[in-house]
């Protein structure tokens, strides 16, 4: 028979019996096959909880199936012993740019998060938005692999942009036109440094509207005002609060001799944990700007392209700049354990727009920051985890090990716990069910980061 003729089997049921019972049994078959249980391993949760030793962690196909110290492991199940290890949640990069050097970085950037463990990232605006939406859906469609990406599209600011490629709005008609242009294709808005409060409004208004989270670069517009005005997150920390009075060529100077114990400090911080507003501080990219940074990853030259080799961006900061540039890191490093102390939401973001902040590894800097800050293991990786699902309001479904949620996963050869810098030895990366070898992703991706014409 060249179809399948239902008055043939209408007349046979015996064949329709034998064709039920094959279905049956391969369908149990494959249901029993989409276990995979991890035994003797360590699980740091995401929610800031301590560590659990000798657990078992078992996945149903993408979903964190069960986890506990003494699991019945169902038949025809994949096991794999992952003593010594330690699963944490999958990282969430919230400064997750997909451009570096004039170009996106389309091809090395989505395979480099992922080898280093970061499952979802936030792109707070793009170079070429068009091309990052693109990729997201492809990712999404299982087409190419990469982390999940959620994107603010094209940046908002007021015209003229301090940046030069932002296609900046004159006037509130303009806000209007270029966010029914993007709204149906992004997850968020981000603002730019020198967006006005006239237009702040208008955008938060939309944004609001959509559903869409609001967060900024901010300048113009005073993060006491942005918070009062309802957005959601500022980036950069005090390298980006306006309050606190910059002048051209002397920032580093007054963030240095900032006074935290000031009546304006301390406000703000009230202000913005009343609001439950996340700080995004990047304090590794502005350590990036050290005349003594090192890129991240030994081996930056194996990822870029053989034209670009030794040609990395760098900040050539005199001696004085240098030593206020430090203490100003210092004091981004207090502001920010002050605000966690205080209630506040702190996230991880990078911001690697150089590639000395390789993308999945410039996070694990990011969180060791954090911990030199005086924040314990536990709670770090729940700010790089729990808190940026939060923040994007995906914490129903990732952030954090939990039955039921989708097995979004990082396995370390190590305990953070007792040893931090284990978390850099990342062994197998888990994304939606998915097991990824982090060199196999790496080789990929040999001197494919490019330099564009800007």
């Amino acid at each position: 028979m060249d179809y399948l003729d239902l008055s043939y089997l209408m007349k046979n049921p015996l064949v329709l019996i034998l064709i039920g019972c094959y279905l049956l049994v391969n369908q149990g078959c494959k249901k029993q096959l989409d276990y995979t249980a991890f035994i003797h391993c360590n699980i740091i949760d995401g929610t800031g909880s301590e560590i659990k030793h000798d657990q078992t962690l078992i996945l149903r196909s993408n979903i964190i199936y069960d986890f506990g110290p003494e699991l019945n492991i169902p038949q025809k199940c994949r096991v794999i012993n992952a003593s010594g290890k330690t699963f944490i949640p999958g990282l969430i990069d919230m400064h997750g740019h997909l451009y570096a050097l004039g170009s996106s970085q389309i091809v090395a950037y989505p395979k480099l998060y992922l080898s280093g463990g970061v499952t979802t990232i936030f792109s707070p605006g793009e170079f070429e938005p068009e091309k990052v939406i693109e990729l997201r859906d492809k990712i999404n469609n299982h087409e190419t692999v990469g982390p999940t990406i959620f994107t603010a599209g094209s940046y908002f600011d007021t015209y003229p942009s301090s940046i030069f490629w932002i296609e900046a709005c004159k006037d509130t008609n303009e806000v209007l036109n270029k966010f029914a242009k993007w709204k149906d294709r992004i997850d968020a808005v981000k603002v730019y440094s020198n967006t006005s409060e006239e237009q702040f409004k208008v955008i938060k208004r939309l944004a609001q509207g959509s559903g869409f989270l609001i967060t900024g670069h901010l300048g113009s517009l005073k993060l006491k005002s942005a918070i009062e005005l309802g957005i959601n997150g500022f980036e950069h920390g005090i390298f980006a609060i306006p309050e606190f009075n910059f002048e051209k060529d002397k920032t580093y100077k007054i963030l240095a001799e900032l006074d935290l114990s000031n009546e304006k400090v301390q406000s703000l911080i009230k202000l913005i944990v009343q609001h439950n507003v996340y700080c995004d501080p990047t304090i590794v990219t502005a350590e990036s700007h050290l005349l003594s940074f090192s890129p991240v990853v030994n081996d930056i030259d194996e990822f870029l392209s053989t034209e670009i080799i030794n040609k990395i961006p760098s900040f050539t900061l005199n001696k004085t700049s240098t030593t206020y540039l430090n203490e100003a890191i210092k004091k981004q490093m207090a502001f920010c354990k002050l605000l966690y102390d205080c209630g506040g939401i702190l996230v991880t973001g990078t911001d690697p727009v150089n590639p000395k902040l390789l993308p999945g590894y410039a996070i694990k800097r990011e969180m060791e920051i954090f911990h030199e800050s005086g924040i314990t293991p536990p709670e770090v990786i729940k700010i790089a985890t729990l808190n940026g699902a939060n923040s994007l309001r995906i914490a129903d479904k990732v952030g954090s090990i939990e039955k039921g949620k989708i097995a979004d996963l990082v396995l370390i050869d190590g305990n953070p716990v007792d040893d931090f810098k284990s978390i850099w030895k990342v062994e197998k990366v888990i994304k939606n069910g998915q097991i990824f070898i982090p060199e196999k992703l790496r080789k990929s991706v040999l001197h494919t980061i490019i330099a564009g014409k800007y």
